[in-house]
């Protein structure tokens, strides 16, 4: 666990690339990647900071992305970018250069959208 590492990509495109690997227990066309145990315990919360696991924001207790599961996940960077992998409906959701003031509805936005299907 390193406070602050992050993670440097440079497209929506890479950025939702990782996100589906978190979801797909870190295998890609059934290769790991990742190894299985690491992205297990990257949702689990680390003991200095019960919000974050490994390299990714929780919302455990629902508070923090209201708009998401409590299962959810979140990459969260400079700039307004984010990453929600969102396993209870199999989605990787990335916004980018949105002013973090917008998240709650335009997730509430796109959950609308996600249980309408």
């Amino acid at each position: 666990f390193e406070w602050g590492g992050g993670v440097f990509a440079s497209s929506a495109r890479d950025l939702a690339r990782l996100g589906q690997l978190m979801l797909d227990g870190g295998t890609h066309q059934g290769r790991a990647l990742l190894p299985a145990d690491w992205v297990r315990r990257r949702g689990q919360p680390v003991a200095i900071a019960p919000f974050y696991g490994r390299l990714v924001w929780l919302n455990r207790d629902g508070r923090s992305f209201p708009a998401a599961s409590r299962e959810a996940g979140f990459m969260v960077g400079a700039g307004g970018h984010l990453v929600w992998m969102e396993p209870a409906h199999d989605a990787v959701i990335v916004l980018r250069w949105l002013d973090p003031v917008a998240w709650p509805a335009v997730m509430a936005s796109i959950r609308s959208a996600l249980s309408a299907t």
